[in-house]
């Protein structure tokens, strides 16, 4: 496994991270105040439900250590190395033990010189133990730490002052403890935390390397849990380490992927496996699974999830699928009762928004994926009757088979009939009638089949538009239009608004996505006022279709299967959007947007699109935090985006090698695309349905190599490309 080294760093974030606890600072060693949902709190250290602290520093010989020369990301930790100062080079090695609340930090001083050396060292820690976002809610109020050092133990206890929040420290050699109101540290976080420091001397031969570890553990119960978790950290780290070097080891070796002549996009893969790990966020409680990306999103989704735990089944890691599944729906139920999948789960049990309309049958649309690829009938039967509610929630809010409610696209009144809220809601009938048919309920099968045709062609009907040979974003009512258009033309209000601010009015719009680019905005205007003068001429009873914004997708439709032959050409080209200019990156601007466009250039066999998309998502690959794609490109939003493996990693298997698996049937079809700029692709240990599956392309000789297990099926749909079948024992 390698490391990536950025030389000179600035104040950018990396991340170290467990399933239990994680740190946040910046690549030159620093610990930034920044934050959005919490603002200012987002960096430092964590183990949900609660911060623990801001950051730390060390004192060497009087002087706090200078920003790094140099920072080394490791798939299970970080490194920073330091300026030489004063005949002494100083590195610092941290991680975050597997299932563990506690960090480990490890400082590494080398005496250059001829002389020995008597060092002071000073490591300072700034607390700040208070709950995750919105736990206002639950009635819980952050208060002052307060702290003392036991000189028979050398633990320094920290504690919210009403709170059982604890944070406790201690060294790997004897140190004193102090705590205080004050220091002298480089960088001075706000907050109601307090300043607690250990303070030892190391003696150093000439030419002598000596490590200091601090080790750091927290708890949201009580003093007990957190001293339990300080004696493993403490008496055990190296065997910590060595285990969870091992695990990566093992993550390496599942689904592995090379591409001789395009490494780079391997490199960014296996990355991508990483960064999966780093999103598995376990909270007592709660739950276990992968959440949205970090700083702003370290808790969980439901349209996020249902994109990227498809890359999950890759590496065979299906209970991580289960546990997150799980987690959604039971949140969910607790929420809504009624099927409805919430949209933002917090780390604390709260859920921020009930769910969009599109999110309940993108769900569906996942577990189908995962029966799929694992044949697990003992999941899907568990899952089906919350699925099965779901969906007839969809169909009780919808007119003619099609959906109100909010979709991707959160501005606030666009929840009429939206394209891809009705788009998803087909996809949902359908899905669930080849899972009810699966399970045997005939009478499901056939009735959401049915659904499914009637669904389909009122989409067809109303959002096609003839005249201007592209699909409309959004239909509604003369009045429901009137109403939108004119609050339109006074801010695109973020959604989900207060209900007492209805859909006008700038005053209370925290988000506003009205264009900053003036001839932008007028088009967006002339085109409002256009549809207000055409929806003035319809009838009361009648509902139409108009595009707003220019945010229906015609790919959307290609991948799904739904895109007419006779129309594909004319509704691909004719696209538009009223929200921005042309994107100086035709392949979109966010990582997720990205997959959705390989998805189409796969379904159309255009492997050379798909080969620039995929170079283009490697632009943003390190733009921020070294091993990983941040959420925008060139690195705005989340700077470490879980959704975006759906363009780094299951692409591969998705839309390169175009597998389709029916694990249950042992049955698999391969509808390739594969760039030929790829050179050789090999892909081993692929998981489907719990065996292994090797694949081997070789583009000169247009040949196919699948290694699987004997007694499956399998075909491949390509003009030109062969498949070379050769089985291998269970």
């Amino acid at each position: 496994m390698n490391s990536i080294a950025v030389t000179f760093p600035e104040a950018k974030p990396y991340l170290t991270t467990g399933s239990r606890a994680y740190v946040i600072g910046g690549q030159d060693g620093s610990f930034p105040e920044r934050g959005e949902h919490m603002p200012k709190e987002m960096y430092g250290i964590w183990a949900p439900p609660i911060k623990a602290a801001d950051g730390f520093w060390l004192k060497v010989n009087g002087s706090y250590l200078p920003a790094g020369e140099t920072f080394e990301m490791l798939p299970w930790g970080c490194r920073f190395y330091y300026p030489v100062c004063d005949e002494i080079s100083t590195e610092r090695f941290q991680f975050v033990p597997d299932e563990t609340e506690g960090v480990c930090v490890t400082y590494t001083f080398h005496n250059t010189g001829t002389e020995a050396k008597q060092l002071p060292i000073c490591f300072t820690l700034k607390s700040d133990l208070q709950p995750v976002w919105l736990s206002d809610r639950l009635g819980k109020e952050n208060c002052p730490d307060i702290g003392r050092f036991d000189a028979s133990s050398k633990v320094l206890t920290l504690k919210d002052q009403g709170n059982p929040w604890y944070l406790l420290m201690t060294a790997s050699l004897p140190a004193k403890g102090t705590v205080s109101h004050c220091s002298d540290a480089p960088e001075q976080p706000s907050g109601q935390g307090i300043w607690a420091s250990l303070s030892l001397t190391l003696s150093l031969k000439p030419q002598e390397t000596k490590d200091v570890s601090f080790f750091l553990v927290f708890s949201s119960c009580s003093e007990t849990e957190a001293l339990k978790t300080l004696q493993l950290l403490s008496s055990g780290s190296s065997r910590l380490l060595e285990k969870k070097i091992k695990r990566y080891e093992q993550i390496d070796a599942h689904a592995t992927l090379e591409l001789s002549n395009a490494s780079h996009l391997a490199e960014m893969y296996h990355w991508t496996k990483y960064n999966n790990d780093w999103a598995v966020r376990e909270v007592p409680g709660i739950g276990r699974g992968a959440v949205a990306g970090y700083a702003e999103f370290p808790w969980w989704f439901g349209h996020d999830s249902t994109y990227l735990l498809k890359s999950f089944l890759l590496t065979g890691d299906y209970e991580l699928c289960r546990s997150t599944s799980r987690l959604i729906r039971d949140m969910s139920d607790r929420v809504n009762g009624n099927g409805r999948v919430i949209h933002e789960g917090v780390s604390n049990g709260i859920v921020f928004y009930e769910g969009m309309i599109s999110e309940t049958p993108q769900f569906a649309e996942w577990i189908y994926n995962y029966y799929c690829w694992t044949g697990d009938r003992e999941f899907l039967m568990e899952f089906y009757p919350f699925l099965k509610k779901g969906m007839e929630w969809v169909l009780s809010e919808s007119v003619d088979g099609l959906p109100y409610g909010y979709g991707a696209l959160e501005i606030g009144g666009f929840d009429c009939m939206v394209f891809d809220c009705a788009v998803d809601a087909v996809r949902g009938y359908e899905v669930l009638a080849k899972l009810a048919a699966e399970l045997g309920f005939s009478d499901d099968a056939a009735r959401f089949h049915k659904q499914f045709e009637e669904s389909l062609s009122s989409f067809n009907r109303l959002f096609w538009l003839e005249d201007e040979g592209r699909y409309a974003d959004m239909a509604g009512t003369r009045e429901e239009i009137l109403e939108r258009t004119r609050s339109w033309k006074i801010s695109l209000k973020s959604f989900p608004a207060e209900e007492e601010d209805g859909i006008y009015g700038d005053e209370s719009c925290n988000f506003d996505k009205t264009p900053e680019d003036l001839e932008v905005q007028r088009k967006l205007r002339e085109n409002l006022d256009r549809i207000a003068s055409e929806a003035a001429k319809m009838n009361d009873t009648e509902r139409r279709a108009f595009c707003f914004f220019g945010s229906s997708s015609a790919g959307l439709l290609l991948e799904k299967g739904y895109l007419p032959a006779e129309r594909a050409r004319c509704a691909l080209g004719n696209e538009v959007s009223y929200l921005s200019k042309p994107s100086e990156n035709p392949y979109g601007d966010m990582g997720i947007g990205t997959s959705r466009i390989m998805r189409r250039f796969a379904a159309e066999g255009n492997a050379d699109e798909l080969w620039n998309a995929l170079q283009s998502m490697y632009r943003s690959f390190g733009a921020v935090c070294p091993g990983a794609t941040p959420e925008y490109f060139p690195g705005k939003g989340c700077f470490c985006q879980i959704w975006n493996n759906e363009a780094t990693m299951s692409v591969y298997t998705e839309c390169v090698l175009g597998i389709h698996p029916d694990a249950a049937h042992k049955r698999l079809v391969l509808r390739p695309c594969v760039p030929e700029q790829l050179g050789r692709l090999q892909m081993k240990n692929v998981s489907i349905g719990s065996e292994n599956f090797d694949f081997d392309y070789l583009p000169e000789k247009k040949i196919l190599t699948v290694s699987a297990p004997a007694q499956w099926d399998i075909s491949l749909e390509h003009p030109e490309i062969v498949l070379n079948r050769q089985s291998t024992k269970k």
